[in-house]
């Protein structure tokens, strides 16, 4: 084989072929690794006092070249917006201590810029940070560094384009911590009716409350913020546009913002088998008819909301051991183990839970896509042990893809033949969330 070959066409066929079958042997032969198991927590943070609120919101610029994220390859490259794609934040003071909010239109955010984020917001005295996206199917790319995330839907990364959606996010966080005021709360839920469905069961159960937390100005009674969270799939944009768009998420927080003030943070729940099925309105499209609805909807669960005694905070993080990744199902049967140690050698090997108390409300925050059953079971646990409101926040601080039951991965069901990690995924974010709620209990000093 002379060096004419190396130069030759040939040559990046052949080679990629070798690295292939190596990866193939590898995965068939090496005996797999142990994973880590234990979980432990690693920072927290506890105020008591008077409640002060601040928000902020800025625009999300497109700097580079990158993908519009959301689905697999062919994907086009992102081609300017035709709905703003923000960030959005909260910071809430209760005594001394300050925590951070952040809504960010992207389909998820990575731990590299959740923890750039928090570690900044340290220097504007906001002491820690709760970041996660709005999981919109039509924003832009490059803000992951994870391979398996860049092949799968965000394609390449873009350090420029990350450090973009950092500084603005961080400009919002200032222009919240910078204009905190005496506040009050209020906590609301409403039933809402034929705007989502179980995707990956039809017919299925699925969670279909509203969930809504406003701040309001002692002073003015303005509004400050309104958090809403309601589970659905931002899929509502056309796939095939180039354009971006902040589906109805970033709509209806605009609409919420120009018809009550302040800024408007949408969350995603336990949505990771949930569809949305938004209503026909005449000359709006489906995302803006989606958004139009829950915004009228928010308005209605305020109006009846509940006076949320806000006087101690806290937010407290643990960083759980994740189990053996398992290949989609998708995946032939024959390649599925060294499919699974090519997983592991690019996935994270452990994760981040976030459990914010404000009050009575306690908000449990996961880096992925918990399905309905997954979420109604820590929510009855939940309820057995501390009968108070439960609010989920998905897509927080990393994403470690869908947790479905271990009793549905067990039988293939759901969104089993999406989900990366086996059925032990379910107990570790479970105990995980066990291990925070009995921080909880400890006595409140605090921490960082």
């Amino acid at each position: 084989m002379g060096v004419e070959f190396f130069r030759s066409r040939a040559f990046p066929g052949f080679a990629l072929g070798a690295v292939l079958l190596a990866c193939l042997f590898w995965g068939f032969c090496a005996p797999r690794s142990e994973r880590p198991r234990q979980s432990e927590i690693t920072s927290r943070v506890h105020g008591a006092g008077e409640l002060r609120a601040g928000a902020g919101r800025t625009a999300l610029n497109l700097v580079s070249k990158v993908a519009k994220a959301g689905y697999p390859p062919p994907r086009p490259t992102a081609q300017g917006q035709d709905t703003p794609l923000m960030a959005r934040a909260l910071v809430l003071k209760v005594g001394e201590v300050s925590i951070g909010l952040v809504s960010l239109d992207l389909l998820e955010v990575s731990e590299e810029l959740s923890d750039a984020i928090e570690t900044k917001a340290r220097e504007l005295g906001v002491q820690a940070t709760l970041v996660a996206a709005t999981h919109v199917h039509s924003s832009l790319g490059g803000c992951d560094r994870n391979l398996a995330a860049q092949i799968a839907a965000l394609g390449p990364f873009d350090g420029v384009q990350q450090q973009e959606v950092i500084d603005r996010a961080l400009e919002a966080l200032s222009i919240a911590a910078g204009d905190l005021r005496p506040a009050s709360a209020r906590w609301g839920r409403r039933p809402l009716t034929g705007l989502n469905r179980n995707r990956a069961e039809p017919g299925g159960p699925i969670d279909r409350d509203l969930k809504v937390l406003a701040f309001d100005a002692l002073e003015s009674g303005a509004r400050l913020a309104t958090v809403f969270s309601f589970d659905a799939h931002p899929t509502l944009v056309a796939r095939q546009s180039a354009r971006l768009d902040a589906d109805f998420p970033g709509r209806g927080a605009a609409l919420i913002e120009a018809r009550d003030g302040g800024t408007a943070l949408f969350f995603q729940g336990a949505a990771g088998d949930a569809g949305a099925t938004p209503p026909e309105l005449e000359s709006l499209s489906k995302s803006e008819a989606m958004a139009a609805r829950l915004a009228d909807e928010v308005a209605q669960a305020l109006e009846h909301a509940d006076l949320l005694p806000l006087s101690e905070a806290s937010l407290t993080r643990a960083r759980i051991a994740l189990p053996h990744a398992q290949p989609p199902s998708t995946v032939p049967r024959l390649l599925t183990r060294p499919a699974a140690k090519i997983l592991e050698a690019v996935l994270m090997d452990r994760a981040n839970l976030t459990l914010l108390r404000l009050g009575p409300l306690t908000i449990f925050a996961v880096p992925g896509e918990p399905t309905f059953f997954v979420g109604q079971s820590l929510r009855q646990a939940f309820a057995r042990a501390q009968g108070a409101p439960l609010l989920f926040v998905g897509l927080a601080h990393g994403y470690v893809g869908y947790v479905e039951s271990a009793e549905r991965r067990a039988r293939g069901q759901g969104e089993s033949r999406r989900a990366l990690w086996d059925a032990d995924l379910e107990a570790r974010v479970t105990e995980g969330f066990e291990l925070l709620l009995d921080e909880l209990d400890k006595a409140p000093a605090p921490a960082t």
